[in-house]
C-alpha cells in the first residue's frame, strides 16, 4: 500500500500527465483551425462585407458607432483594403450620412473625411517591400484573410474561445472563435491585450473582430453579410463614384487640409493631392 506522501506524488504525476495531455490537445486544435481557415481563404480573391464598427474610449467613457463596407483584394504585400463608413453615429445618437473612407493600394493608406475637410495619404509600406501591412496585429484593421498559420502561433499565444459578451455579436450563436495574446516583442504587444476573432462554422470567412488595447479603449467590428470570390468588385459604383467627386471636391475647393506623409524622413510631407 502506497505510503502518504508516495499517493499525493502519484496523483500530482496523473494531473500534470493529463494537464499536458489537454494543452496538447488544445494545440492540435487550434492549429488544425488555423490550417483548415488558410486553406479556406486561399481561393479568396475579393472579400466583401457590410460592418457595423465600434470603438470604445476607456478613459473618456463614451463611444462611437460606424455603419459601412470593408473589402479586400488579394493577398500580402499586394493586397487592396477599403473601408467606407456611410454613417456615423456618436454616444449621443447623433448621426451624420456623409460617406468617410478609408483605402490602401500600392503601399499607400489614404483617408478623405468631408467632414473635418480633411484629406490625407501615408506611406505605411515602403516601394517593392514584401511586408504584408495587414497581419494580425497590424494595419487600420486585422482583417483575418490569408495568414499563415506558422506566423500566426509565432507572434500570438493562441486558444480556442467563445462569442465575447459584445453588443455588435448578440445576434451571433455560433462561430469558431480564436482568442489571441500578442507575445512580448512583436508589433502587436506594444498595443494590444489581446485580439478575439469570430470566423463563420461553415465558410470560415470572418464575421467578427474585438481588440482589447492596452490603454483600456475596445475596438469591435461586426461583419453582417460576408461574401467572398475568386474575382469581382472591389468597391461598389456608388461609392466609387462618392469618392471620386470628392476628390475632385479636394482639388478644386477651398478649406481643405491636404497632408502626403512619406515614410522616408528625407522626403518632406506634401500639401498636394497626389493622382493616382
Amino acid at each position: 500500500m502506497p505510503t502518504p506522501l508516495l499517493h499525493i506524488l502519484m496523483l500530482a504525476f496523473t494531473f500534470l500527465g493529463t494537464h499536458q495531455d489537454a494543452d496538447h490537445t488544445e494545440a492540435q486544435r487550434v492549429r488544425s483551425l488555423l490550417d483548415r481557415m488558410a486553406t479556406a481563404h486561399d481561393s479568396v480573391e475579393v472579400f466583401v462585407s457590410p460592418l457595423t464598427y465600434r470603438k470604445e474610449y476607456g478613459l473618456e467613457g463614451d463611444f462611437e458607432t460606424r455603419i459601412g463596407v470593408v473589402s479586400m483584394k488579394g493577398e500580402g504585400a499586394d493586397r487592396e483594403m477599403a473601408l467606407v463608413f456611410d454613417r456615423i453615429i456618436d454616444v449621443s445618437g447623433h448621426g451624420t450620412d456623409q460617406a468617410e473612407f478609408h483605402m490602401f493600394k500600392d503601399g499607400w493608406w489614404t483617408e478623405l473625411d468631408p467632414r473635418r475637410k480633411r484629406f490625407v495619404r501615408r506611406q505605411i509600406v515602403e516601394p517593392g517591400s514584401a511586408t504584408d501591412p495587414f497581419q494580425l496585429g497590424e494595419g487600420p484593421l486585422p482583417l483575418p484573410l490569408n495568414q499563415d498559420p506558422d506566423t500566426v502561433l509565432a507572434r500570438f499565444e493562441v486558444t480556442l474561445g467563445s462569442v465575447p459578451d459584445e453588443p455588435l455579436f448578440r445576434t451571433i450563436t455560433e462561430a469558431e472563435v480564436l482568442h489571441l495574446i500578442p507575445r512580448k516583442g512583436t508589433p502587436a504587444f506594444e498595443d494590444h491585450e489581446s485580439i478575439d476573432l469570430l470566423f463563420e462554422k461553415t465558410t470560415l470567412l470572418p464575421v467578427g473582430i474585438r481588440l482589447s488595447h492596452r490603454n483600456g479603449d475596445r475596438t469591435t467590428a461586426w461583419m453582417r453579410k460576408p461574401s467572398a470570390q475568386a474575382d469581382g468588385t472591389f468597391l461598389d459604383e456608388r461609392r466609387l463614384e462618392e469618392f471620386k467627386r470628392l476628390r475632385a471636391a479636394v482639388q478644386t475647393e477651398s478649406g481643405w487640409t491636404v497632408e502626403t506623409k512619406p515614410l522616408s524622413p528625407s522626403a518632406p510631407p506634401r500639401t498636394e493631392v497626389e493622382q493616382e
